[in-house]
């Protein structure tokens, strides 16, 4: 028998990554049905269209048209093993965009940021869900040559920054390609968060 503690942990852990409305995959990148013992549900896709979870729209591609990105359904999966290993898909209704995958995340926050690079594209950025109580790292993704890739270097966040819904990357006016971006760390040997604003150029 498992000790209580690990046990209700598990409970705990499962509850959350079954709730929340993102694909909790395993690394393989297996996506497990989630409608039940029969393994019978709607496609995220068609969940989509119908407004019943987290869309956002802009062309991604730089094609010149709007596309819709989307979360999926979470996985039926062992807590444990979401906690190691959890990602994230943002999934596109355009079969020319590949699937976005975010490690370390059962859900999150999608932004369209605009074209910060200037290459025709709107970049992602997306606030991932993780087990830790109030940090959470915030992530903008560029589409180069058909593969995502980091925009920038990942932010830390403090929930005293993003809590606040604060704009995290703003671009440089009168600096195509560069972006302003708010990060957060502990104090040294103190308890306190300080806050600061990084100037990084965009990747194209």
């Amino acid at each position: 028998m498992r000790p209580p503690l690990l046990t209700l942990c598990t409970l705990l852990l499962a509850a959350l990554c079954s709730s929340s409305m993102v694909d909790c995959l395993e690394v393989q990148g297996i996506v497990m049905p989630s409608g039940g013992p029969s393994g019978i549900a709607k496609s995220a896709r068609d969940e989509a269209a119908q407004d019943t979870i987290p869309t956002m729209q802009g062309d991604f591609d730089g094609d010149g048209k709007r596309e819709t990105a989307y979360l999926g359904r979470p996985s039926k999966m062992d807590s444990i093993d979401c906690l190691r290993r959890c990602k994230c898909k943002i999934q596109f209704f355009s079969p020319k965009i590949p699937d976005l995958i975010v490690a370390e995340s059962y859900g999150g926050q999608m932004v369209n940021e605009g074209d910060l690079n200037q290459d025709g594209g709107d970049e992602i950025g997306f606030l991932a869900d993780w087990y830790s109580p109030c940090w959470r790292t915030y992530h903008v993704y560029t589409l180069r040559d058909g593969v995502w890739k980091d925009a920038i270097m990942p932010l830390r966040l403090h929930c005293r920054i993003w809590e606040n819904e604060k704009d995290l990357v703003i671009p440089v006016e009168k600096k195509a390609g560069w972006v302003d971006a708010f990060s957060q760390m502990h104090n040294d040997g103190g308890s306190g968060v300080s806050t600061f604003v990084k100037r990084l150029k965009v990747a194209r």
